[in-house]
């Protein structure tokens, strides 16, 4: 009530709701002030304790030093990590620890109103300082005379020959069903490989049948998804003194496909970023026994949320559904745990390294059917 703006009050909403420490649980702006919020052409995350370069896009930075892997030191006259912790994680719903720091550091951080401007110190490996302004600049709109690129298929789906004939398949959305369509229509390739390597390390989620409907072509058996229960509310327990119960149901069972069948090596790898129904696809995988997980625990952020409507135009959702393994094994909050677990460094991102893919070759070259 005291704040004086739809701004503030959208950010105190957000400072509340954070308390709640559920990313299936959060509060939307308008999308007016969507359209006024803007990034740098640069990608951060943190690594190591640090908040390092992962991506520029503008090819004065490069000629400046600012490359994947340069570190980020202070940001406004604060550390990063004073700019994070003070501007940004307040806000931020998250259910693990993981799942906070990927949207401070690498959600959030860099966002700010077209045509604010910010001041970032950067540090390289040799320990030279200096600092970059940079003022938010409003996208620019794609035009109809802008070049037009042959498609390679939904982003939902990627899919790239790695040397030995190994498939690395990155499933980045489930949003809707494009991603097991792709996979379905790439059968026959597919079916040749050797090994494939399942990446869905930047796949936020959407419909937890969609990842289920392509392992299913990679088993010869049924396996189980998640456990899950949600609230049941009686009135009359309230004034009688009973407890307030959880419906609890068991985990499904999914049939292997009749028609596509791949026998070949398979390795997960998952992230921090990794959330939602790509969660519970990572919990489906684990139970299948299919082959080993590789990387970092994912976001520890699965649900199904009620959306409703806010004064001011944003919206809002809360989280009405707890996910667990089938013998109730918590992975909310935690995170699914990798087989292997391998955590990229700074040498890493200035070598343009992904070792987490290169330990899932190994692994699968090492390694009998």
């Amino acid at each position: 009530m005291a704040t004086r703006s739809t701004l503030d009050y959208y950010h105190e909403l957000q400072r509340f709701i954070a308390l709640l420490q559920d990313g299936h649980t959060n509060v939307y702006f308008p999308d007016s002030y969507y359209h006024n919020v803007t990034g740098l052409p640069i990608s951060t995350r943190l690594v190591d304790g640090r908040v390092l370069v992962t991506d520029v896009r503008r090819d004065s930075l490069r000629a400046s030093g600012v490359v994947p892997g340069v570190e980020v030191v202070a940001i406004d006259g604060l550390t990063t990590k004073q700019y994070g912790k003070q501007k940004l994680a307040p806000f931020e719903s998250a259910s693990s620890p993981q799942g906070r720091d990927l949207r401070t550091y690498t959600y959030d951080l860099n966002k700010g109103p077209v045509g604010s401007t910010t001041v970032y110190k950067f540090r390289d490996v040799k320990g030279r300082k200096w600092s970059e302004t940079f003022t938010r600049e409003k996208p620019r709109p794609v035009t109809a005379s802008a070049p037009v690129t042959p498609s390679d298929g939904p982003s939902s789906f990627r899919m790239k020959t790695l040397p030995g004939g190994i498939l690395h398949i990155r499933l980045r959305s489930f949003e809707d069903n494009s991603a097991a369509e792709e996979f379905e229509k790439h059968f026959d390739e597919i079916q040749k490989a050797p090994a494939i390597v399942l990446d869905v390390r930047d796949n936020g989620g959407g419909n937890g049948g969609v990842g289920f409907r392509i392992l299913a072509t990679l088993v010869d058996k049924p396996f189980l998804t998640s456990r899950w229960s949600t609230r049941t509310y009686v009135p009359v327990w309230r004034p009688w003194g009973n407890l307030q119960r959880d419906a609890v149901h068991p985990a499904s069972q999914v049939q292997p496909n009749a028609k596509l069948h791949y026998s070949g090596k398979v390795a997960l790898l998952t992230g921090p970023a990794t959330f939602s129904a790509a969660e519970d696809f990572a919990v489906a995988y684990v139970n299948s026994q299919r082959g080993p997980v590789i990387g970092e625990p994912t976001g520890g952020s699965t649900g199904q949320p009620l959306p409703l409507q806010l004064p001011g135009g944003g919206s809002a959702r809360i989280c009405t559904k707890h996910d667990a393994f089938p013998d109730g094994k918590e992975f909310v909050g935690v995170g699914v745990q990798p087989t292997i677990v391998v955590h990229s460094t700074q040498a890493d991102l200035l070598a343009g390294r992904d070792i987490v893919l290169e330990m899932a070759v190994k692994t699968l070259t090492a390694t009998k059917p």
